[in-house]
């Protein structure tokens, strides 16, 4: 992406598996780049400075995860919001980290905690009543 007017960061994904991909363009193994708003900017007097969004996390290299893509008209894409899988549990990307289950949070909380068999058979679900999915 050549955007010289937002802070963003990129980051590299390798695909393991895909739940829905309406355009038929991924396949496993493939490592494709997603982008999130917000970062850090070093500045030429050696000063970082972060710019987050509140709520917005980013994904950590070597953890694994079900993440929401969107591709824009260039055919670039970003991060809308995941989960990543801890063991046997799920944990939302976004909002509060280390909440208790079942805490309030943003929207995604909900599988806060859940049994990652649970998360999948929801997505799976949803995806099948929205007519998506993956064939």
């Amino acid at each position: 992406m050549e955007d010289e007017h937002g802070i963003y960061s990129e980051f590299s994904i390798k695909i393991s598996e895909i739940f829905k991909d309406d355009l038929k363009g991924f396949f496993i193994d493939q490592v494709i780049t997603a982008s999130r708003v917000g970062g850090a900017v070093r500045y030429p007097s050696g000063k970082t400075q972060k710019y987050t969004v509140s709520l917005l996390n980013y994904p950590q290299q070597d953890k694994v995860y079900v993440l929401f893509l969107k591709r824009d008209q260039l055919g670039d894409y970003s991060i809308l919001t995941g989960y990543e899988i801890n063991g046997s549990v799920v944990q939302p990307l976004d909002g509060q980290r280390n909440l208790p289950k079942n805490e309030p949070d943003l929207q995604f909380g909900i599988y806060r905690g859940v049994n990652v068999e649970s998360f999948r058979n929801d997505l799976q679900k949803a995806l099948r009543q929205t007519g998506g999915g993956r064939s």
